[in-house]
């Protein structure tokens, strides 16, 4: 078998810079509640390595957790810009969407999410609450049965299913 030339006007995907060790360091301060430390090295991190959107991403995640939306949604709206393929974005700036009430603009980027991750569950339910927030109480049903339906062992999508059909009823 004769190999192809790499074509040189196919656009490649952007290698991303490595990145320090104290990525999994800054990680490990965030998950264990340590969240000014977690902060700091994120943004050493960004700093160091300000075209990789893993550090901001976590960084708008933790802004997210603070209720600090005013700096969680343009980070994480960087971080797409940088990565657009990446589901986790999308869904991390719907949700701090979702929590600012920006309901139209959260539902696009669930919308999003699940373009590029169909079988989300996690972000199917997210849809459906969002839907249902806008007052779309019949697409809210059916986007809670779907999500159920990617995860039926999942207690919570079925109380979120029955919850979402109860608010239908009640129109």
């Amino acid at each position: 078998m004769i190999a192809r030339p790499e074509n040189p006007f196919r656009k490649q995907p952007p290698t991303l810079p490595p990145l320090p060790t104290t990525l999994p360091t800054a990680i490990g301060a965030h998950q264990s509640g340590n969240l000014p430390r977690a902060e700091s090295l994120y943004l050493d991190l960004i700093e160091s390595a300000p075209s990789h959107p893993d550090p901001k991403n976590l960084l708008g995640v933790l802004y997210r957790q603070q209720s600090r939306f005013a700096e969680a949604i343009p980070l994480i709206q960087q971080v797409i810009a940088l990565a657009p393929q990446t589901p986790d974005y999308h869904f991390n700036l719907a949700e701090a969407l979702r929590a600012t009430q920006q309901f139209e603009a959260a539902l696009a980027s669930y919308e999003t999410t699940l373009k590029l991750r169909p079988n989300d569950a996690e972000a199917q339910q997210a849809l459906a609450l969002t839907l249902q927030s806008l007052g779309r109480s019949n697409d809210a049903l059916a986007a809670a049965q779907l999500a159920f339906q990617h995860n039926p062992q999942s207690i919570e999508n079925g109380k979120g299913v029955i919850h979402n059909y109860r608010k239908c009823i009640r129109g």
